[in-house]
């Protein structure tokens, strides 16, 4: 890549750390993934670009940079939206830069959105009627680049799976708002596309930080490939230990946890119901922030186990066959059932 590419990836660095205060490859991170929106015909998958942390540590900042660098940047703010309304927001600014604040949702279909988002096949489903009570189904495309601002991560760890999050953090320093850059130029760099490294880690990790490479091996940045590239290891690890991506293993564990008898260390024969927030939630949520009140029920229940709700409380009624259904379903294995 020319020296004058080179160059203005560094002032966009520079402009970015300057309004936020983000590490270093944090902060080129956040470029190149705004690169990327200026090639979405290129790619046929982009990852989320999702920023959370404590109010104070520049995250509105970092979506106002955003706001200037990406492509088409179609601003937002989610919360409390509807499904209708989003797919509605997100079909505005297809082919472009979706930045959503505060876009936390409880409702598992609304932010499935943002993951059928990512890819360019990926259409979200419309009812259009067709008069006298009668609806016909179809779908809208809404492919392209998303930017959200988080307090937490998504509901479902698969959408998770999908993202490239940037954990934001108070740094002591003077920082500049983005206003003040309002007239001063600032020009997007053209980077050759598809001349990704061979070298990298491969896996689940690879595929959803591969825009990110692609735009990093184009500008010969090979100081920002090798920090990728450990932190997709390291995002492979968590898969492997089942820390982000394989929520059902880890909830059902904790649930036969719950249903072993202590002596026999096999499932009881008559199991007592299973309070879902003080035996599962409760325990798992510390080292997996996924775990809560939301995602727990629905993901049981997608396991064909029974829930109800009462005196406040989700329960859940399992039974040693609806466990081993369970289990034999999501390839779980645990020597209770022997």
């Amino acid at each position: 890549m020319p020296r004058k590419g080179r160059k203005m990836i560094t002032h966009l660095v520079d402009i970015l750390q300057m309004v936020s205060g983000l590490d270093d490859e944090i902060a080129k991170t956040c470029v190149y993934y705004a690169l990327i929106t200026h090639h979405l015909d290129f790619y046929t998958f982009v990852p989320i670009l999702e920023s959370y942390g404590p109010l104070g540590t520049g995250k509105t900042q970092l979506e106002e940079f955003m706001e200037r660098v990406c492509y088409l940047a179609h601003i937002c703010k989610c919360g409390g939206i509807t499904y209708a309304a989003l797919r509605e927001e997100l079909y505005k600014a297809k082919k472009g830069t979706f930045i959503g604040d505060e876009a936390d949702c409880d409702v598992k279909k609304v932010e499935d959105l943002y993951g059928i988002r990512c890819s360019a096949s990926g259409s979200a489903p419309l009812m259009k009627s067709q008069g006298k009570s009668q609806w016909q189904g179809e779908t809208i495309p809404i492919f392209g680049a998303t930017v959200l601002h988080h307090r937490r991560p998504f509901l479902d760890p698969s959408n998770q799976s999908r993202a490239i999050t940037i954990k934001t953090h108070w740094k002591p320093g003077k920082y500049i708002k983005m206003e003040a850059f309002k007239d001063v130029p600032i020009e997007i760099p053209q980077i050759p596309v598809g001349n990704i490294s061979n070298t990298l880690s491969l896996g689940r990790a690879y595929d959803t930080w591969y825009p990110l490479l692609d735009m990093a091996t184009g500008a010969g940045d090979t100081e920002w490939l090798a920090w990728a590239d450990k932190k997709m290891k390291e995002s492979e690890k968590e898969v492997n230990e089942g820390q982000a991506y394989e929520p059902n293993a880890v909830i059902l564990a904790k649930l036969i946890e719950a249903c072993v008898d202590s002596d026999s260390s096999k499932i009881k024969s008559d199991i007592d119901r299973v309070n879902v927030h003080s035996q599962i939630v409760a325990p798992l949520t510390k080292e997996y922030p996924w775990v809560n009140s939301h995602s727990v029920p629905r993901i049981l229940r997608e396991l064909g186990l029974e829930i109800h709700r009462t005196g406040g409380n989700n329960w859940v009624y399992p039974t040693p066959e609806s466990l081993k259904k369970a289990a034999e379903a999501i390839g779980y294995t645990d020597g209770v059932f022997e």
